[in-house]
């Protein structure tokens, strides 16, 4: 079977839950999680559109996959396949992301407390940061390339790994920068 090349495609549905187990609201991480793909400082600047998928929408076609944002518990990401300790995932394969739900409550946390990495993000500044890289999977197709590993002018790329810190010459950032978009 033929892998989909999202990378071509601008506008994406997309939908979110919430799953079993976590006590938050579903209206309220959908809500802002609606915020954060239409923010005109996201994707959206770099021509991304984004639709929350209804229910009376036709199903998507194997071309037209729609983006299915989970909040998750780390045990749950653990269970499906990955061990990323505390991290949100991307599957290009099925266009589902799930977005750990103990760091959705607490923001991005150094794994070791004598680590010199910097953590610099609010809680709000965090959000946007995880769901613009996890979506940025999605768009860019889940490549090799798709993680930045240095900073651009000291600042870090949204495709750059900011969960756990990042080094002191390189600030935090919460939008996608030109390097992170992929030539048409």
């Amino acid at each position: 079977m033929k892998m989909l090349t999202l990378k071509k495609m601008k506008h994406y549905e997309y939908k979110c839950s919430v799953c079993d187990g976590i006590e938050y609201k579903p209206s309220v991480f959908r809500a802002l999680v609606t915020d954060i793909l239409k923010s005109s400082d996201g994707w959206v600047k770099w021509g991304y559109s984004f639709r929350l998928h209804s229910p009376s929408s036709p199903e998507p076609s194997s071309t037209h996959p729609i983006i299915h944002i989970k909040l998750a518990s780390d045990r749950f990401i653990s269970d499906h396949g990955t061990s990323f300790n505390g991290m949100s995932i991307a599957n290009c394969q099925t266009s589902e992301i799930h977005i750990n739900y103990e760091r959705w409550m607490s923001g991005a946390k150094k794994t070791n407390p004598q680590d010199p990495t910097r953590i610099r993000m609010s809680l709000n500044e965090y959000r946007a940061y995880v769901i613009r890289h996890e979506v940025g999977h999605i768009l860019l197709g889940c490549t090799a390339e798709d993680h930045k590993t240095e900073c651009v002018d000291g600042v870090a790329p949204i495709m750059m790994q900011q969960t756990r810190g990042v080094g002191d010459d390189c600030a935090p950032n919460t939008t996608p920068l030109e390097v992170d978009v992929p030539a048409d």
